[in-house]
């Protein structure tokens, strides 16, 4: 069974390029997507290949007027092995927002393989596959940086999870500590 991503809500498409969602919205409202970007089943959705056009609308925000984006993000879209877009004296590299988004969307495609939703499991919040741990709980405790001692090391999704979560906070501490050593010499 293929798996791979071909179209994004918005709340999935600003993950994936690390542009905020109410950006994307934006974007997806004064038409620089195109076609790319449509409304399917009361959603918004944007097609796999638009992310680029996506992310280099938004990083070009402050460089360019709203005409010379649209033309910017079409040429980007239009033509998916462009290098280089230009457009009057800006000129940018597109080879690195690629490389971005396709990180982005490899990481939900893995988030992806580890979540699911069944209505008679805690009403279909979804929840890490062969738990009843929902991902909103885990995701509320990285964002407030908790403790995760509580959560069960029994499932090994939640144990890499856990592992990156204290390498990180490990990294903090050694840094920390060294920041202070250096202070005190």
């Amino acid at each position: 069974m293929d798996n791979e991503i071909s179209a994004l809500n918005a709340n999935e498409a600003a993950c994936v390029t690390r542009v905020p969602l109410k950006q994307v919205h934006r974007i997806i409202d004064t038409g620089l997507l195109g076609d790319a970007a449509e409304i399917r089943k009361g959603t918004r959705v944007v097609s796999k290949h638009a992310l680029i056009g996506l992310k280099l609308a938004h990083e070009t925000a402050g460089l360019l007027t709203l005409n010379s984006r649209r033309r910017l993000v079409r040429h980007a879209l239009h033509d998916p092995e462009v290098r280089v877009v230009r457009e009057h004296a800006v000129s940018i590299h597109v080879q690195p927002i690629k490389n971005d988004v396709k990180r982005g969307v490899t990481s939900l495609e893995r988030a992806k393989k580890m979540i699911s939703s069944d209505q008679e499991i805690l009403g279909g919040a979804p929840c890490f596959k062969g738990t009843r741990i929902p991902v909103h709980d885990i995701a509320e405790m990285l964002t407030n940086e908790d403790d995760f001692e509580g959560v069960p090391y029994f499932w090994t999704g939640c144990q890499g999870v856990l592992q990156r979560k204290k390498e990180t906070q490990k990294k903090k501490a050694s840094i920390h500590n060294g920041i202070q050593e250096a202070g005190g010499s």
